[in-house]
């Protein structure tokens, strides 16, 4: 089951190199851009629909003025969401025993979004294709993990690498990755840091390019898994991650789990209950800085990033 932080806390499959490019979203003279997820509490599919009258937004501890309340809705006629599916190349093999669940989960997006596969190897991102509305052949990409100790390195930078090879897209569309990964920083060690520089670095990658995170826990091979401070520093850091981007971070207590589909099963949920907000932030606000979201409306609850990018530095 979903789980609060923790309390401690094949064959070579060669990935496409997609060619760099400046990865930081334009924000228009309008304001600045985040997505918001709001859920219903009875566990419905979907949720009533939100008035933009119902959203109260802090930029900095102050007021931002709502200028945009907009629904992704998942009968949409041009693509509003683009999806990676990120597996750790680290990864137990056993992990094969859930690729037929993720390719499920890839093959039941809506018809307009747009999906690619990665691998993260030694602090990589290997794309398997370029992003594509033919779900299936996206899925047919999917492989069993190297499972290699040393193979996986950082997440973090992984994710930060996916960013730089991200295709060009209209602003309008959504970024979202859910990540398949034990979410150990072994660049630093073991020990769960809240101040770890490669975290924050990620964390800020990701909210100047209003990317929405999810992750799953899952043991890699080698010994760092083998112990609590591994496990907890790996749990932690996912947590740290995904609250702090607006997502969610699933796992089953110590160990793997049994299933991922009642996982999948949520993500689906909260990738149909999504809004964009544009704020305008307060003068003087630059680059990224904190973001407060409230959304008073009857049996609903709401996940949104802690920070947002309001432009400035580059």
């Amino acid at each position: 089951m979903k789980q609060t932080l923790s309390l401690y806390a094949a064959f070579l499959l060669g990935g496409l190199m997609l060619p760099a490019f400046s990865p930081v979203l334009a924000q228009d003279a309008e304001g600045a851009s985040t997505i918001v997820t709001v859920e219903s509490k009875r566990g419905g599919e979907l949720a009533e629909p939100v008035p933009a009258s119902a959203v109260k937004a802090k930029v900095s501890g102050k007021n931002a003025e709502v200028a945009a309340w907009n629904a992704f809705t998942a009968k949409a006629t041009q693509p509003n969401l683009q999806l990676v599916l990120m597996i750790d190349d680290g990864a137990r093999g056993s992990l094969g025993l859930h690729i037929q669940d993720l390719q499920k989960f890839i093959t039941q997006q809506p018809p307009t979004t747009e999906v690619a596969v990665a691998y993260m190897r030694n602090g990589t991102a290997q794309l398997t294709g370029p992003f594509t509305t033919d779900h299936a052949k996206a899925a047919q990409t999917m492989r069993l993990p190297l499972s290699g100790a040393g193979t996986d390195a950082s997440p973090y930078f992984a994710l930060s690498d996916l960013l730089k090879k991200w295709p060009a897209h209209t602003p309008e569309e959504r970024r979202e990755v859910v990540m398949v990964t034990d979410g150990i920083d072994r660049y630093n060690g073991l020990h769960y840091d809240p101040s770890n520089p490669y975290i924050s670095a990620t964390i800020r990658d990701a909210i100047r390019n209003r990317l929405v995170v999810y992750a799953i826990y899952y043991h890699s091979a080698g010994f760092a898994d083998r112990t609590a401070e591994g496990v907890n520093s790996g749990q932690n850091y996912l947590t740290q991650l995904t609250a702090a981007v607006g997502g969610d971070f699933f796992y089953q207590g110590f160990g793997n789990p049994v299933d991922f589909t009642p996982y999948l099963d949520q993500i689906n949920r909260k990738l149909g209950n999504q809004y964009e907000l544009r704020v305008q932030p307060p003068e003087g606000a630059k680059n990224v800085v904190n973001l407060k979201v409230q959304v008073t409306a009857p049996n609903t609850k709401t996940q949104a990033a802690q920070q947002i990018f309001v432009g400035g530095e580059q």
